[in-house]
């Protein structure tokens, strides 16, 4: 399984397919816990990095092949 942090507005539901990098994937967990978008997190996921200030969620996936 891979994980990705997504803003709470754009989290997706698990059991949700959703696109990531242009592959189609399978949202299989849905962390609870909320992190605030600071240096650290968008160190390892810079495309968070206009979103700064906001929480995200980390969620697990994986690809569909």
């Amino acid at each position: 399984m891979q994980y990705k942090y997504f803003t709470l507005a754009k989290a997706p539901k698990v059991g949700e397919n959703i696109k990531i990098d242009g592959r189609l994937a399978n949202v299989r967990f849905v962390s609870d816990e909320r992190k605030p978008i600071e240096k650290s997190l968008i160190s390892r996921q810079p495309e968070l990095l206009t979103d700064g200030g906001f929480l995200a969620v980390r969620v697990g996936f994986e690809f569909i092949d």
